[in-house]
């Protein structure tokens, strides 16, 4: 019994020697009956009557028997996949201990789809069989799956939580075509800020990053594979053999032939099975398939309801916090906005002031360059405009902030023009008061990529515009430290002593893994904040600053 309608596969069979090369398919097998010997990999182990194994896609594998058996599997497309869930191939899939019931229930919707193709007519069969597909789908992403344990690019321990998300979304999807759009709408953030993120972070652009990958994969498999040079571009992506080829010698100076043949295929031998082993299977019998599914079922509908395993959500209302037998002695909150033009929304400041009645706010801290912002567009350095351009919303935002006492945070980095700051602070002389100008703090962004001469012009010429401009604002260093931050190289340089302060990410979120979601997970999470304010403090006092 064969089934091919193109997103899936289904396929009933006694098997003596099977044998799969790597394909962009996940492969479900149940043995109906008899055993046989699965080899995925290097790795083999036996599979015996009513057991199930999963086979991720761009595996080799192998089925081998001596006695009869009955083997259903079932391969899911992986584009078919993606389109119902662009993140599914973010992990990989796998049966434990812990996945014993969902198995059950992995049968049962098994059993229902390879029924569907005996009984059922065929003008019914792709609508009943997709119903059937997804579930097993949402089964698989909600009980099987397990976090992508690739080896993380050089670099990426200094990257935020967000660009590790993005990498990985990119590394499980670059085969097919993928947009910064569709990145990020997947973030709720917009492409332009998420576009300036990644490049800051990673060092080259969204598109930079993918076209690498493509080319790196397209590398790999010219050596390790006889496949042809189409076959190749159509699998990592390519818009076509000849788009490859052409960046292909961008990169590495040779065109794709003239790389293969450069590069011995010593490995391809090596996969090649040997001879002897050529495919032997038979079709089953449909009155032997009959007899199986009529046999009495231990488990189907009666199974343990799928546990979907929600996200768990704390909710903490500012406004029902009970009384404290002593005050706290810290005191000063900051809360963190994306841009400056964030302070012109209505529901933002409603917001903000509520949340002021509850929990004194000291700060509001602009996470992105505020000079990058929209509000400084055209027309606020024109002295005929002075009046005009953005220095109305200007002050509507450092009024209300001045009237609240709230103080703000702007940001900078190595890539901050000083004359556009120096114009910035000789303008707001004539606009602000110097109580207001004297309630702002800088913070200026240490970049690990920058070389320590091009850090220091950067740092010293700010510093001497602020000094000269504003001598009442603090500027202090942000960076996002590692999770060992004894040996950060941020410690050892002399900037940190000629800062007033020091500012750190230290992000609940970061060690969150909500597919591994559990109370000493989610308790090591809370704490994260915590601990790395600590170790921070113990470096620092290590140093004596």
């Amino acid at each position: 019994m064969e089934h091919h309608p193109g997103d899936f596969q289904v396929v009933v069979r006694d098997i003596r020697q099977l044998s799969q090369q790597e394909n962009d398919a996940l492969t479900l097998l149940w043995l109906l009956e008899g055993s046989v010997e699965l080899r995925d990999g290097e790795t083999g182990r036996y599979l015996q009557a009513d057991e199930l194994a999963i086979v991720n896609r761009h595996r080799r594998w192998s089925l081998h028997s001596k006695t009869a058996n009955v083997v259903m599997a079932l391969s899911l497309n992986a584009g078919w996949l993606t389109r119902l869930d662009g993140d599914f191939f973010a992990s990989v899939y796998q049966s434990s201990s812990e996945t014993r019931d969902a198995e059950d229930t992995l049968r049962y919707l098994m059993r229902q789809l390879l029924v569907l193709g005996l009984v059922n007519p065929q003008a019914h069969y792709r609508l009943e069989a997709n119903r059937w597909l997804s579930e097993i789908a949402l089964l698989l992403a909600s009980r099987f799956s397990r976090p992508l344990t690739a080896q993380a690019p050089r670099g990426a321990e200094r990257w935020s939580q967000r660009i590790n998300r993005v990498v990985a979304r990119i590394d499980a999807n670059y085969q097919r075509r993928l947009s910064l759009q569709e990145i990020a709408a997947a973030e709720f953030v917009s492409e332009a800020w998420l576009s300036r993120l990644f490049r800051k972070e990673v060092g080259v652009s969204f598109m930079q990053y993918i076209t690498g990958l493509r080319l790196r994969k397209a590398a790999e498999q010219l050596t390790t594979t006889r496949q042809s040079i189409q076959q190749i571009a159509q699998q990592q992506g390519f818009a076509s053999s000849r788009v490859m080829s052409d960046l292909f010698k961008r990169e590495h100076g040779l065109t794709p032939r003239q790389f293969r043949q450069q590069h011995p295929q010593t490995a391809v031998e090596s996969r090649r099975p040997p001879p002897q082993q050529t495919e032997r299977w038979q079709p089953v019998s449909i009155d032997r398939l009959y007899a199986r599914l009529n046999a009495p079922q231990t488990y189907g509908l009666d199974s343990p309801p799928l546990r979907l395993s929600p996200q768990q959500t704390r909710h903490l209302d500012v406004r029902e916090l009970p009384a404290r037998a002593a005050p706290l002695r810290h005191t000063r909150m900051v809360i963190t906005v994306r841009e400056l033009d964030d302070l012109l929304r209505e529901d933002v400041r409603r917001e903000l002031e509520q949340l002021h009645d509850a929990l004194p706010i000291f700060a509001i801290d602009i996470h992105d360059p505020f000079l990058s912002s929209r509000l400084f567009g055209t027309g606020w350095d024109d002295p005929q405009m002075a009046g005009y351009a953005c220095w109305y919303n200007l002050q509507r935002i450092f009024s209300w902030l001045a009237t609240l006492g709230w103080a703000v945070i702007l940001h900078t980095g190595l890539t901050t023009r000083g004359d556009l700051l120096q114009r910035f602070l000789s303008l707001s002389a004539n606009h602000f008061p110097p109580a207001t100008l004297a309630s702002w703090h800088f913070v200026w962004h240490w970049s690990p990529q920058a070389s320590d001469e091009a850090r220091q012009h950067a740092w010293r010429q700010q510093k001497t515009i602020l000094q000269r401009l504003s001598p009442q604002s603090a500027l202090g260093i942000w960076h996002r430290f590692p999770q060992q931050v004894e040996d950060d190289p941020l410690l050892r340089s002399p900037l940190l002593v000629e800062a007033d302060f020091l500012a750190c990410q230290a992000d609940a979120n970061e060690l969150l893994d909500l597919a591994q979601v559990d109370s000493q997970k989610l308790a090591a999470s809370e704490n994260y904040p915590v601990h790395k304010l600590r170790k921070l403090h113990s470096a620092l006092r290590q140093r004596q600053l």
